[in-house]
């Protein structure tokens, strides 16, 4: 299997559930690979924005096809991010983001795969990202957070200044901070889901299978600005009631005066191992130890299936770290801000992840 570059080391969340083996993982995988197409039918349908790629079959890039040869000589050095989706849920998805598409196509060169699985997404991107945010649309409401940066800090949970979050319960709007213009980003944008048209419902309930509640599409999704306009760039029907997440809870009782937010609520009481990235492979982890790193990867799937608990530096509710904590039924504390420097290594704690309880066993 060739190995994906991914967005400097950027992982979807697909490829997470892969790591924890779930159920449903070739589903996910299949409904992210074909994000863009339900994203075109909400731009006809809805006027939807969303970051529309340029398309081609793989196999017509790497022949240099006149069609192909046309394009590039229109775009060349038109920043961009290639994204080799295959055909085939079971295979890799490559992705490179940042080069001009000329230099891209070096990358796309060096791709050991066979082109005919594959297409390529040409998709636009820019050098500075302004806002971001993640968020779902589920019986709850609208549960999510928004930044001042870009997508990755968001999924990652690497941003070094903690997410806005926000909750919207179809009647009163809820935000962790008070900050003018995250709020009126977050409204502004959520509220192109708010489909009153129900002929608009049911072309998109046929075309899409999609639900609705309270006039809002319901699902996942994923939204960017740019100097020049907002862009979603993801709609996943079924994370948006996986993810299992009906608010955000804020922490700031700890005894030892770290703040954050419940990732997963749950109690659990161990020992401290602080694992930087470095060290993954080389730690002495036992189950039931408390994993504490600044943000975590997939590198780290190994040590979070024996984690009693989880406590991060960084990220928030919609972090792959707490989406995975909450599948895995793991307690979870995330976006302390410090908790790698406060805690110590082999010292014992317990936790209460709901009600923020950090303090020494």
């Amino acid at each position: 299997m060739p190995k994906a570059v991914v967005d400097n080391k950027l992982f979807s969340l697909s490829e997470w559930y892969q790591g924890i083996n779930h159920p449903r993982t070739n589903e996910l995988r299949e409904e992210d690979n074909n994000k863009r197409k339900r994203l075109e039918i909400l731009f006809k349908e809805v006027d939807l924005p969303y970051d529309r790629a340029d398309q081609f079959p793989a196999q017509t890039v790497a022949d240099r096809k006149p069609e192909f040869l046309t394009y590039l000589e229109n775009n060349k050095n038109r920043l961009c991010a290639f994204r080799l989706v295959p055909l085939d849920p079971s295979l890799p998805k490559l992705r490179l983001r940042g080069k001009s598409v000329n230099d891209a196509l070096k990358w796309f060169n060096r791709q050991k795969i066979d082109f005919s699985k594959y297409r390529l997404e040409i998709v636009p991107h820019a050098e500075t990202t302004l806002w971001s945010s993640i968020f779902v649309v589920n019986s709850s409401g609208l549960i999510g957070e928004v930044l001042n940066g870009g997508l990755n800090l968001l999924s990652m949970g690497s941003a070094k200044t903690r997410p806005v979050f926000f909750k919207y319960d179809f009647n009163q709007w809820k935000f962790s901070d008070n900050n003018p213009k995250a709020k009126k980003i977050v409204k502004e944008v959520t509220g192109k889901l708010k489909i009153k048209d129900k002929n608009k419902q049911a072309i998109l309930k046929k075309k899409l299978k999609a639900r609705f509640i309270n006039d809002y599409l319901a699902g996942y999704f994923e939204f960017f600005i740019w100097s020049d306009g907002t862009y979603f760039t993801d709609y996943n029907r079924l994370l948006g009631d996986l993810i299992k997440i009906s608010d955000f809870t804020e922490i700031k009782n700890s005894q030892l005066n770290l703040k954050g937010v419940c990732g997963y609520p749950g109690r659990a009481e161990g020992q401290v191992v602080i694992v930087r990235p470095g060290e993954i492979n080389k730690v002495n982890f036992k189950k039931g130890d408390i994993l504490v790193c600044e943000s975590t990867t997939p590198n780290y799937l190994p040590l979070i299936k024996k984690a009693g608990a989880i406590i991060t530096d960084q990220g928030g509710i919609l972090s792959h770290a707490a989406i995975v904590a909450r599948e895995l039924k793991i307690p979870c504390i995330i976006g302390t801000g410090r908790g790698t420097k406060t805690l110590k290594s082999k010292g014992r704690i317990k936790i209460d992840a709901q009600k923020g309880l950090i303090e020494k066993a």
